[in-house]
């Protein structure tokens, strides 16, 4: 799990410029195509942000999963969510 909490610390840290450049290109000009208020854009940012993050860390999760071989058989489910929670925990962006 080393490499892919490195891995993953490498994407947040990209996703956080991204979303960094999406605000700085954004201005009033972007807002005004919202049908939103000003307090409403910012709450929506607000949620979207952590969310962007999260499907960030899913996608790393199952692409590292699909590199290995599988074990068996079985669902690999929930290999996949206590993974996906590993890596959240230790980036401190969910409690265990």
């Amino acid at each position: 799990m080393g490499g892919e909490l490195q891995d993953a610390k490498k994407v947040l840290k990209n996703i956080d410029t991204m979303i960094l450049a999406i605000k700085a290109t954004g201005g009033w000009k972007e807002r005004k195509r919202f049908r939103l208020s000003k307090h409403e854009i910012d709450q929506l940012c607000t949620t979207s942000e952590p969310k962007i993050r999260r499907m960030a860390i899913n996608l790393l999760t199952a692409e590292a999963m699909l590199q290995e071989p599988a074990p068996s058989l079985h669902s690999r489910w929930d290999e996949y969510q206590r993974r996906q929670m590993d890596i959240l925990v230790e980036l401190g962006m969910m409690k265990k």
